[in-house]
């Protein structure tokens, strides 16, 4: 995040700094189209202000969404969590419940083997007494009714032992039903909370990604909130700067009125030399080799001879350049009814006679012919620009003359 910012912040500087220098760029000539071309810019940083607060928007709008998301999910851990612990709790009964029946299936075990054993015993105790037992309860018997009711006792004794090991055996039956009950309903506890664990794993995976959207959502935030912060210091900077030009522009027109008023362009060269050896338009670079413009037309002509103001006006370049060579640049100010700057431009010289800011009147001699800056031989490059458009020079600004 920092370093898009810084990015940001860097890319932002430069465009202020461009803004900032408009004025100062065109201190000497500003043209109508300057002034567009700033109009264009403020406009354009408007237009990415409001595509940045829509943007801004936007993100606002999914990281509420995401928020929101966000502390649903923790609500639904938060409640996984509560019912996996009532659902601990009910195991815990259950636990209760299996050690209990668990306790009572011993007690009935040890119940049931003490009354088996006695019952076991009885049982040898008749079968080792069967030889005697009945002449002994006959004998014993003084009446046939004493001795039925002694038969019976026996026999009543090994049935009441009988009825109590299989009510037992039955009690343990019941028990082990139970126990068996317990368990399974403890396996189906069990099962649901490893059920809502899961649940709740995932859902906390699901919390760990949203909190990284939601990161990333909020650096852009951050920075789309810089960037509209930055947008509102360069509207302001580059509203300063237009209104600046605006009022540079004024007095420009103001104090230049028409340089060449009343004026008609003439031959920039001795009238010997009127051959035209590259048009206005597209031709095939002599040096370059590709297809491009060519913003004016060129003159051939001997090493030194004259180059001539075509019209009165003002210097507003007169530098060296690696494609124009020593070359001069003249504003003639508005020109006639077309509300337009008009300005000519003498290129590839030997050596320049004025400086910028010198004001020259029609015919005077500003430079001699050369060959510097990308060029192939002698000759004078000559352009007529309204504005910062370049025209065809020969297309009624200047007339070849005749011999």
């Amino acid at each position: 995040m920092k370093k898009r910012l810084f990015r940001f912040i860097c890319s932002s500087v430069i465009l202020l700094s461009i803004l900032l220098t408009s004025v100062s760029s065109f201190a000497d000539v500003i043209t109508p189209g300057d002034i567009t071309k700033l109009e264009e810019e403020l406009e354009a940083i408007k237009k990415r202000q409001e595509e940045t607060e829509k943007a801004l928007a936007d993100i606002i709008k999914d990281k509420n969404y995401v928020e929101s998301s966000i502390a649903y999910s923790e609500e639904l851990i938060a409640g996984y969590a509560e019912y996996v612990l009532l659902l601990t709790e009910v195991i815990e009964g259950y636990d209760e419940a299996i050690d209990e029946t668990e306790g009572k299936i011993e007690e009935l075990r040890a119940k049931y083997e003490d009354v088996y054993e006695v019952y076991l015993q009885r049982l040898r105790m008749a079968r080792e007494q069967n030889t005697y037992s009945v002449l002994e309860l006959v004998f014993s018997s003084e009446t046939l009714v004493e001795l039925i009711e002694a038969a019976e006792r026996v026999t009543d004794s090994l049935n009441y032992d009988k009825r109590i090991i299989k009510k037992l055996e039955e009690q343990k039956i019941t028990l082990a039903g139970e126990l068996e009950s317990f368990e399974k309903l403890k396996k189906s506890q069990q099962e649901q909370i490893d059920g809502y664990e899961l649940l709740k794993s995932s859902v906390s995976e699901r919390v760990d990604e949203l909190n990284t959207q939601l990161a990333e959502l909020q650096g852009k935030q951050d920075d789309t909130e810089n960037q509209i912060s930055l947008d509102e210091i360069l509207e302001a900077q580059a509203d300063e700067a237009l209104e600046a030009l605006i009022k540079a522009y004024e007095k420009q027109v103001a104090e230049s009125a028409e340089y060449a008023q009343g004026e008609k362009m003439i031959w920039p060269l001795d009238d010997r030399w009127t051959y035209v050896s590259s048009p206005f338009g597209y031709r095939l670079h002599p040096v370059h080799n590709v297809w491009k413009g060519h913003k004016g037309i060129d003159l051939p002509a001997n090493n030194k001879e004259n180059i001539y103001a075509a019209l009165s006006g003002k210097v507003i370049t007169s530098v060296y350049s690696p494609s124009y060579g020593y070359y001069v640049m003249i504003d003639h100010g508005i020109y006639g009814n077309t509300g337009k700057r008009l300005y000519t431009l003498y290129a590839h010289a030997s050596k320049l006679l004025v400086d910028k800011g010198d004001m020259v009147k029609q015919g005077d001699v500003i430079a001699k012919v050369g060959t510097t800056g990308t060029s192939t031989g002698y000759h004078l490059h000559f352009e007529v620009r309204f504005d910062s458009t370049p025209v065809d020079p020969l297309d009624g600004y200047v007339k070849i003359p005749k011999k």
